[in-house]
């Protein structure tokens, strides 16, 4: 993925967190970042926008459908998926998308993530 045009979306509920992403994905040379806190919110974005999104990045508990806070169904059209601060005991439940899917325990590292957007 060296387009430095793809549309990221992050959903993160915690400000700060969400802000440390933007700035690594800002840092490789990605701009087009749009954060969100909540996955209504984040589907909104994604449905209403002339373009959609090309990376989802998102912590494991946001998307589990065993969380109670998660919507029962994956909705998100999305061709990457960056899933992070998963449990390393426990499977991903998400269904894949089409394009990559990388888990990892805690926030996502740099150079983890410059790995995963150079693909």
């Amino acid at each position: 993925m060296l387009d430095k045009n793809l549309r990221v979306l992050i959903v993160e509920p915690n400000e700060i967190q969400a802000i440390c992403v933007d700035k690594m994905l800002n840092r490789m040379g990605y701009y087009c970042v749009a954060t969100t806190h909540t996955l209504i919110d984040g589907l909104i974005l994604n449905s209403y926008g002339q373009k959609k999104f090309d990376v989802l990045i998102v912590p494991e508990h946001m998307i589990n459908p065993k969380a109670e806070s998660a919507p029962s169904g994956f909705l998100f059209n999305i061709d990457s998926l960056y899933i992070y601060a998963c449990d390393p005991q426990s499977a991903i439940a998400a269904p894949r998308n089409r394009g990559a899917l990388r888990t990892q325990v805690g926030l996502p590292e740099y150079s983890a993530l410059e790995d995963f957007m150079d693909r």
